[in-house]
C-alpha cells in the first residue's frame, strides 16, 4: 500500500462577520471564502487523497443555496474525496438540508443516515464498524478507513469513541469535532494508539496534541483572540508511518501589542513609537493595542486618529478611570478645590459624574497625579480652573456643532413643538365608528321597510284574489254536480248551459264580494304607497345628513392621523438617535455639569 495524502481543516467558519463594525469587516468575511478556496486550489495542485473537515465548516447550519455553492467549489476536486464531520456551529438538525442535500461532488457527510453512496462510485462503502454514533467508511481504493463523529445539536450528549479496534489491513484515521460545549473531552491519550491521524476540530488555533493528533485550527482568524499562524494541515500516512505539516494560508493575523506608559510618558511619544511597531509588524494585520500602566500612573493619553493606515480593532488604557481620592482630599482640607472635594464625596448619584468631571480635568491639568504632595495651592487652583473651564466650553462648543448632534437637537425641536392630537384622534376614531353605525342602521331600515311593504302588498294580493277564488271554485264545484243530479240535466240541454251560465255569474258575484270584504279588511291593516315613500324620504335626508357629518368627520380624523403618524415617525427616530448618540450625550450633559459646578468653586 502506499502513501495516503490528505488536508486537514476545521472551524473554517464560511459565513461569520468577523470585527463586526469595523471598516474592514465585509472584507475579511470574503478573505474567509477566498481562503477556502484557495486549500480547493492547494488540494488539486498536491494531488491528495482526502480533505478531512472535522467540524465548524460553516458558522450556522448551512442552507440550501449555500450547500450549492460549497458543492460547486468542491466539485472542481481532481482527485481528493472530502470527509465533512459536523460541530457545534452547523450541525445536522433532522430538518436541516445537510442531512438530505444531494451532492454531485465527492463529499461524505459522516452521520448521515442516506449518504448516497452509490451516486459516486462503489469505491466506498460504509463498513460494519460504524454505528449510530460512530460513523465509519471504507475507501476501497486506497484501503483507507475514515471513523468521524458529527454534532447533531448544540449540546450533543456524549459519545464513547475508546476502545475503537484498528485493522492492521487498512488505515485508519479519526475525523471529531471535540468540544467541551459539543461532547466530553475526547480522550486522544486512549485512542491515539488505535488510529494513524486524529483529525481534531473545535479549536481556532493550531495545536499538535501529539504526534499524529492536531487541531487544525482556523485557515483565517476569526476572532482577535485567534492569534498566531493560521492555515490547514498537509499530511501524508502509510501503513505505519504519518508526517503532518502546517501550512499557513491566512491573508492576515490578529495581533497584541502591549506598551508601557507612566506618568512621564509623552504623548507623542507614545504615539511615536506605536506607529514604529505597527510599521514593522505590517498594516495587513489586525491590532489590539495595550496601554500596560505602571503603578500609579493616572495620565490620560490622547491616542484617538493617530494610527490611520493600520487595522487597529481596540485601544485599551488610553484613559484612566480614577476611583481613589483618598489622597487629594487628605492633602486638601480647604480651599476651593477642598471644598469641590468634599462636596463631591457627598455628592448624590445624579450630580456625581458632574463632580468626578470637574476634578479629574483639574488634576490632570495641573500635573497634580505626579506630585508627591497631592496639595493643590490657590493661585495654580485658580490658574488651573480658567484653563479647564476654557477648555471644557471649547469641548462642549465642539459636542453641539457635532453634525449628528444638531440633527438630533433639531428633530427633538420638532417633536416638542408638534401636538399630542392621540386623545383627539381617539375621540374623532370613536365619532366616526358612530356614524358610521347610525348610517349602516338607517340604510338598514330602508331597506327593510321596502321589503316589508312589497311582502305587505304580495300578501294582500294574494288574500284578496286567491282565498276567494278558491272559496268560489270550491262552492261552484259543490253546486253544479248537486244540481245535475237533482234535475236529470243532461248533457247538450239547453237548461244545462243556462244552469252553467247562472252558476258562473253567481260564482263571479261571490268571488267579488269575498275580494271585496277580505281585500278591504286585510288593506286596513298595512302601510300604503304614499306613507311609505314619507317615512324613506326622511331616511334620505337622515343619511345626506349624516353622509355629511361623516366626511368631515373622516377628513378631520385623517388630519389628525397625518399628524400623528409624523410625531410618531420623529419619536422613533428621536429614540433610534438617543441610541447611537448616547455616549456623545452622557459626555455632553457631564460636561454641562462640570462647567457648572467648577464656575460656583472659586477662590
Amino acid at each position: 500500500m502506499g502513501t495516503i495524502s490528505f488536508i486537514h481543516i476545521s472551524d473554517v467558519m464560511l459565513g461569520i462577520n468577523p470585527d463586526v463594525g469595523c471598516d474592514w469587516s465585509e472584507e475579511r468575511q470574503q478573505e474567509i471564502y477566498s481562503t477556502f478556496e484557495k486549500i480547493i486550489t492547494d488540494a488539486n495542485d498536491r494531488m491528495v487523497d482526502l480533505i478531512l473537515i472535522s467540524g465548524n465548516l460553516f458558522d450556522h447550519i448551512p442552507s440550501e443555496r449555500e450547500l450549492e455553492w460549497l458543492d460547486d467549489k468542491l466539485s472542481a476536486l481532481k482527485t481528493a474525496k472530502v470527509v465533512y464531520v459536523t460541530g457545534d456551529r452547523d450541525y445536522q438538525e433532522w430538518d436541516a438540508p445537510v442531512s438530505s442535500y444531494n451532492f454531485r461532488s465527492n463529499i461524505y457527510v459522516m452521520g448521515r443516515t442516506d449518504m448516497n453512496l452509490d451516486v459516486r462510485g462503489n469505491d466506498v462503502e460504509r463498513t460494519t464498524a460504524a454505528t449510530m454514533a460512530v460513523d465509519c467508511l471504507w475507501f476501497h481504493d486506497k484501503n483507507v478507513r475514515v471513523y468521524g463523529i458529527s454534532c447533531f445539536g448544540k449540546k450533543t450528549t456524549a459519545v464513547e469513541v475508546d476502545g475503537i479496534s484498528s485493522d492492521d489491513e487498512t488505515v485508519d484515521i479519526m475525523v471529531v469535532y471535540e468540544d467541551a460545549s459539543c461532547r466530553k473531552p475526547v480522550n486522544i491519550s486512549g485512542i491515539k494508539d488505535s488510529f494513524l491521524y486524529v483529525a481534531l476540530g473545535g479549536s481556532y488555533r493550531y495545536r499538535a496534541v501529539s504526534d499524529n493528533a492536531c487541531f487544525s485550527g482556523s485557515p483565517e482568524p476569526v476572532s482577535s483572540e485567534s492569534t498566531g499562524r493560521h492555515g490547514y494541515i498537509y499530511g501524508e500516512v502509510s501503513h505505519n508511518s504519518v508526517s503532518l505539516q502546517m501550512i499557513p494560508v491566512a491573508r492576515r493575523e490578529y495581533k497584541t501589542i502591549d506598551y508601557r506608559v507612566d506618568n512621564d510618558s509623552g504623548n507623542y511619544q507614545v504615539e511615536s513609537d506605536i506607529s514604529r511597531l505597527l510599521g514593522l509588524e505590517g498594516s495587513n494585520n489586525i491590532y489590539t493595542i495595550n496601554l500596560v500602566r505602571a503603578d500609579g500612573c493616572e495620565k490620560n493619553f490622547d491616542l484617538s486618529g493617530s494610527f490611520a493606515g493600520y487595522r487597529v480593532k481596540s485601544l485599551n488604557g488610553a484613559h484612566f478611570d480614577r476611583t481613589d481620592y483618598s489622597k487629594y482630599i487628605s492633602a486638601n482640607r480647604s480651599g476651593a478645590f477642598g471644598r469641590l472635594l468634599k462636596d463631591m464625596e457627598n455628592s448624590d448619584v445624579g450630580n456625581l459624574d458632574g463632580y468626578q468631571k470637574a476634578v479629574d480635568e483639574i488634576i490632570d491639568m495641573s500635573g497634580l497625579y505626579r506630585r508627591g504632595n497631592k496639595h493643590l495651592g490657590k493661585d495654580a487652583y485658580n490658574e488651573t480652573r480658567r484653563q479647564v473651564l476654557s477648555l471644557l466650553h471649547i469641548q462642549k462648543s465642539v459636542y453641539e456643532n457635532d453634525a449628528d448632534i444638531i440633527a438630533y437637537n433639531e428633530v427633538n425641536r420638532k417633536y416638542q413643538e408638534s401636538s399630542d392630537v392621540l386623545e383627539e384622534l381617539n375621540q374623532a376614531w370613536a365619532h366616526e365608528r358612530s356614524l358610521g353605525l347610525q348610517l349602516r342602521t338607517l340604510k338598514n331600515r330602508a331597506v327593510t321597510m321596502e321589503k316589508q311593504y312589497r311582502q305587505a302588498r304580495l300578501r294582500k294580493y294574494v288574500r284578496a284574489v286567491l282565498i276567494p277564488a278558491i272559496i268560489t271554485g270550491a262552492i261552484a264545484v259543490t253546486i253544479i254536480p248537486a244540481m245535475i243530479h237533482r234535475y236529470g240535466i243532461k248533457s247538450g240541454n239547453i237548461g244545462l248551459i243556462g244552469l252553467i251560465i247562472l252558476t258562473v255569474l253567481i260564482t263571479v258575484m261571490l268571488y267579488y264580494s269575498c275580494s271585496a270584504i277580505y281585500g278591504r279588511h286585510r288593506y286596513k291593516r298595512g302601510v300604503s304607497r304614499e306613507e311609505l315613500d314619507a317615512s324613506l324620504s326622511d331616511i334620505d335626508r337622515d343619511i345626506h345628513e349624516l353622509d355629511i357629518e361623516m366626511s368631515g368627520v373622516h377628513k378631520r380624523r385623517v388630519e389628525l392621523q397625518q399628524k400623528d403618524n409624523i410625531r410618531r415617525n420623529m419619536w422613533d427616530i428621536l429614540t433610534s438617535k438617543e441610541r447611537e448618540l448616547a455616549g456623545k450625550r452622557y459626555e455632553y450633559s457631564v460636561m454641562e455639569k462640570a462647567i457648572s459646578i467648577l464656575e460656583k468653586y472659586s477662590e
